[in-house]
């Protein structure tokens, strides 16, 4: 049986949540220099430009983040929450299931729905290891940060060669009409604690929703 969390503990790991969230889509969103150029205090006088593109703009087989995954316990109470402090609402609410174990999930996005800077609230309906996770955090997290990868298998490879322990999910068709969607979890060496990384196939993803275009 899932713990219930208190209110106050849903909203303060529901809150630190959105300041990570925050932070991410500055490091991976921003299209312009100038809020970096204005803080650069470089002292050999490099231009601002090759500062910026050094800084960010590293070609690691990473194409765009997607997704925060937050762990909830009551995912009316969530909703709420993004409502009353965001006026955010899901665009959407969905049972579908990870590791064989059903799981309600709802997508909140912030700004445009295909603009891809969403959170992924998830509520275990069964007991797996996202059960255990809702007990070790007393109710709630942050679970996963979700990154689109343009070469999905030369990643998975790359990973286990530096040893990490990476687990490919099944292919799941979450959009009909489209290609079947592929994605890998990079698990924590703590398997109780720590962040999940979900890498997920830039080629399999609807190109509306940021998935790469064909060729």
């Amino acid at each position: 049986m899932i713990p219930k969390a208190g209110k106050t503990g849903s909203i303060t790991a529901i809150t630190t949540s959105i300041i990570i969230f925050v932070l991410l889509i500055l490091v991976f969103s921003i299209e312009t220099p100038t809020a970096f150029c204005e803080i650069n205090t470089v002292e050999d006088k490099e231009t601002e430009a090759e500062w910026y593109d050094g800084f960010i703009f590293q070609d690691k087989g990473f194409y765009k983040f997607h997704h925060l995954g937050v762990i909830v316990n009551d995912m009316d109470q969530a909703v709420q929450i993004f409502s009353d402090i965001l006026g955010l609402d899901p665009a959407d609410e969905r049972i579908d299931r990870f590791q064989g174990k059903a799981n309600k999930t709802a997508m909140v996005p912030i700004g445009r729905y295909e603009d891809f800077n969403q959170f992924e609230l998830m509520e275990p309906l069964s007991e797996n290891w996202l059960d255990s996770w809702i007990k070790t955090e007393k109710g709630a997290g942050f679970l996963h940060m979700a990154i689109l990868v343009d070469d999905f298998d030369a990643k998975v490879e790359q990973l286990r060669l530096k040893g990490f322990t990476v687990q490919v999910e099944e292919s799941v068709d979450p959009f009909p009409g489209c290609p079947l969607l592929r994605e890998a979890y990079v698990l924590p060496k703590d398997a109780s604690r720590g962040v999940l990384i979900d890498l997920m196939d830039a080629e399999n993803f609807p190109i509306s929703l940021g998935g790469l275009a064909p060729g």
